[in-house]
This record gives C-alpha cells, sequence and structure tokens, in this order.
C-alpha cells in the first residue's frame, strides 16, 4: 500500500495498491486515522497507516467487490484514479 497524500476534497488520506490485478484508489477518512483528537501529524499518519494496512487493503477489496466491511473500516471509501 502506498500513501499518495492527503485529499483535501474528501478530508481523507489517499492509498493505492494492486488488487485481483488492477490499481486499487482508496480514501481512509482522517477522522479515522485520528481517532477523535485533534488532526494528527504526518509521523503518525503514516504509522497508523502503517499499522492498519491489513485491515485497510481488505476493506477496500471488499468494497471493490461490492461488499461492505465491518467498522471502522466501513467508513473508507474507493476512490478515482
Amino acid at each position: 500500500m502506498r500513501v499518495e497524500g492527503f485529499d483535501s476534497s474528501a478530508n481523507a488520506w489517499r492509498v493505492t495498491f494492486e488488487a485481483d490485478g488492477r490499481p486499487l484508489v482508496g480514501l481512509v477518512p482522517e477522522a479515522l486515522v485520528a481517532g477523535g483528537t485533534e488532526r494528527p501529524g504526518h509521523h503518525d499518519v503514516y504509522a497508523w497507516l502503517d499499522r492498519h494496512a491489513r485491515q485497510i487493503h481488505s476493506a477496500l477489496i471488499t468494497k471493490a467487490r461490492g461488499g461492505e466491511p465491518r467498522a471502522p473500516y466501513d467508513r473508507l471509501s474507493l476512490g478515482e484514479d
């Protein structure tokens, strides 16, 4: 999973990876990363995304296949390439 930066229009962190042989773009809401606290710093964001990469990957694949992942990863959304 690669972090592509912050998407201010979606108020989410943009991530990309390969799934089922094609690129997949996901949006991870800043509120999910922050955990209800103030806006996290870049180091904290990257550390959080790294710790939760497996769950993010799984949730976005589930969404891409038409399913609904379990909370709190149901808050992620698919982005456009």
